[in-house]
């Protein structure tokens, strides 16, 4: 799943720094071994516990983050929930995920960032737009975390082309090519391309109505 798939990058992004840290605790060894067995493929050589299914395995590191969480706490809980939200997605329980999620986003810095950021995915995944645009602008809102803004601002695109709203699609996808046109195709983020390319896609849509 898409959207499961960059929230996990952006942890990622968000918790780097604190990593190193948090694995040299020796009650952080709950969080790491929940990600190693939810990030690594089923037929990793490196599992103690071999596991039949995604869903095993995913269950089993879920069961980790849930033990984790409940006593962990600040940064290092937050990115154990961003985990945790991430596997019941995976898992399709997206009522458990929100919840997660909700959590998250009452968190301070790139954490909160985060949470808002997987709401605003999981009511764009149940089509209820107006919900999923109004989380994405709370990340939009603060200014400290303008790290997220283009990505968030991607998103929005794709939610107004999917409502139907093709002019305000095209305005956030012109901001977003423009501000990186003039660079190095070597400097250019990847999702310069992904923007340029909806672009197109939806001025050739306007062409043929």
């Amino acid at each position: 799943m898409w959207v499961f798939t960059v929230v996990v990058v952006l942890s990622l992004i968000a918790g780097g720094l604190k990593y190193t840290q948090i694995t040299k605790d020796k009650n952080a060894e709950a969080l790491y071994q929940a990600e190693r067995t939810y990030l690594r493929p089923l037929d990793d050589a490196a599992f103690d516990t071999k596991y039949e299914t995604e869903k095993e395995k995913n269950e089993a590191a879920l069961k980790s983050l849930d033990t984790y969480v409940s006593k962990a706490s600040g940064n290092d809980r937050a990115q154990g929930l961003i985990y945790k939200a991430s596997c019941q997605m995976e898992l399709g329980k997206m009522d458990e995920a929100e919840a997660t999620y909700s959590e998250l986003a009452k968190e301070s810095g790139s954490y909160g960032a985060i949470g808002q950021i997987g709401l605003g995915d999981i009511y764009f995944g149940k089509k209820d737009y107006d919900k999923a645009l109004g989380s994405y602008k709370k990340v939009l809102s603060n200014r400290d975390k303008a790290l997220f803004d283009d990505f968030v601002k991607l998103r929005i695109s794709v939610l107004y082309k999917e409502k139907g709203d093709l002019e305000n699609a095209e305005l956030e996808l012109e901001s977003l090519v423009q501000k990186y046109d003039s660079l190095e195709d070597s400097d250019k983020p990847p999702l310069y391309q992904d923007a340029k390319t909806l672009l197109e896609e939806i001025k050739g849509d306007g062409e043929k109505s």
